[in-house]
C-alpha cells in the first residue's frame, strides 16, 4: 500500500510547496540574481548562466512571473529565444 501512496502524497505535496508564496517570491529573487551575474559576467559566463536560467525556469509558471516582474520575464524569454530558438518559447 505505501509504494501505491507514497509517490502520489509527494507529488501533492511538491505541487503545495511550489504554489506557496515563499517559493515563487525565493525563485523570483534567485532569477534576479543570475540576471545580475549574467550581466556582468564576460561573454564566455554568459551562457552557462544562461543556460542556469533556462533550467530554473522550466518548471516554473512563466505567467506567474510576467504578473509580478514584467522586466524579468521579458528577459528570460529572451535568453530562451536566444540560446533554445522561438520553438521553445511557452
Amino acid at each position: 500500500m505505501y509504494k501505491f501512496w507514497a509517490p502520489k502524497y509527494e507529488g501533492a505535496r511538491r505541487q503545495v510547496f511550489e504554489n506557496t508564496k515563499s517559493y515563487t517570491q525565493g525563485m523570483i529573487q534567485d532569477l534576479q540574481n543570475m540576471q545580475m551575474q549574467y550581466v556582468n559576467a564576460d561573454t564566455n559566463h554568459q551562457a552557462a548562466i544562461a543556460q542556469m536560467i533556462i533550467h530554473n525556469t522550466a518548471d516554473f509558471p512563466m505567467d506567474i512571473l510576467q504578473q509580478r516582474n514584467p522586466d524579468l520575464y521579458q528577459f528570460v524569454q529572451g535568453l530562451k529565444r536566444q540560446y533554445l530558438g522561438q520553438s521553445q518559447l511557452q
